[in-house]
């Protein structure tokens, strides 16, 4: 059984690289798409639907995936026939 006095206790340097390491492929374009993204599902959660789609880059959407499904998000691709940028993504929460 785990002490909780054993718990991981990082410093504030240790805190910030963790921080650091996990946003560091951030590209702009995945900080405005997670941001649209976070603006649409509180709306769309507010109208009583718990899933939305967005198109997005095909050349982030491994990163933008992994940061929703680390808070807990459901996520399914489609193509979008005829794009070769862009893929749908598929959105669902409860």
């Amino acid at each position: 059984m785990m002490d909780k006095n054993d718990m991981f206790k990082p410093t504030k340097e240790e805190t910030k690289n963790i921080a650091d390491n996990y946003w560091k492929d951030l590209s702009d374009y995945a900080e405005k798409k997670l941001d649209e993204i976070s603006d649409t599902i509180i709306a769309v959660a507010k109208s009583g639907k718990y899933e939305t789609a967005f198109e997005v880059l095909k050349t982030e959407k491994d990163f933008i995936k992994q940061k929703l499904e680390d808070v807990g998000y459901k996520i399914k691709f489609k193509d979008k026939p005829g794009d070769e940028k862009n893929i749908y993504m598929l959105v669902y929460f409860n």
